[in-house]
């Protein structure tokens, strides 16, 4: 019986990975492509382990408008420079809500939801007492 549970576990953040991408896939498909500019870094103190950086880019949109936009994906060590251009996708009715063209930053967490689905589909085939196909 518990290996049911298992493979329902694992059904349900394969759904949940599904659902990040598809969305995803509908954000880049409805989005504005344009590029930005990465004007600073954003520092997150770490005690004991290397500072993470997040990249803050300004782009401008289709009807003129300066777009600053700090994002959340903090790592180390930090995936831009200060001054480099950068790709963005941004919703034209709201700008704010933009993100960067890179792996990272668009389907990480698609890759979090379906590692933990391979876990419980893993943990399924290989439970002793999982049935044979």
């Amino acid at each position: 019986m518990a290996w049911i549970a298992t493979f329902g576990m694992a059904y349900l953040f394969f759904s949940i990975a599904f659902i990040f991408i598809l969305w995803q896939l509908w954000f880049i498909q409805t989005s504005i492509k344009t590029k930005g500019l990465v004007i600073d870094l954003d520092r997150q103190v770490k005690a004991r382990s290397n500072d993470q950086f997040a990249p803050i880019i300004e782009f401008e949109t289709e009807k003129k408008e300066k777009i600053k936009l700090n994002t959340e994906v903090y790592n180390y060590p930090a995936d831009f420079k200060k001054g480099e251009e950068i790709t963005i996708f941004y919703q034209e009715n709201n700008p704010k809500n933009a993100k960067i063209e890179h792996f990272r930053h668009l389907w990480f967490w698609s890759l979090v939801w379906f590692g933990i689905g391979l876990f419980f589909l893993m943990v399924g085939f290989l439970s002793p007492n999982a049935r044979r196909f």
